[in-house]
């Protein structure tokens, strides 16, 4: 399982990456609201980072700080979803971000 953990955390790392740089080709000019989308983008590397930091020594200390980053940037993106109401079909990058979310929250409870 712990491959598999490590994957997901690159997924996310990668997903986040695509976010940021995604800001650039969205938002013309740069605003606010193509701030908070890049930062967006930033937190998830930052979680996905800590999901690798966990599956390759996994104390109680990162343990407890993973479960807790997971659980934020679950409710971030079950809040976007919520948000996209009917439209969700429209951002399957959304919905991809808050499987891998969950997965990783399962991973760094679990262990």
């Amino acid at each position: 399982m712990s491959i598999i953990d490590k994957i997901l955390g690159w997924v996310m790392v990668a997903l986040g990456v695509a976010h940021s740089v995604g800001t650039f080709a969205l938002y013309k000019p740069l605003n606010r609201n193509a701030a908070w989308f890049f930062g967006s983008g930033v937190a998830l590397v930052a979680v996905g980072m800590l999901n690798l930091v966990r599956a390759r020594k996994s104390d109680a200390f990162t343990r407890g700080c993973s479960v807790i980053a997971n659980s934020l940037a679950l409710i971030l993106t079950v809040a976007v979803l919520w948000s996209l109401g009917r439209n969700v079909m429209d951002s399957p990058q959304a919905i991809a971000v808050g499987v891998v979310i969950v997965l990783e929250l399962i991973f760094s409870a679990g262990k």
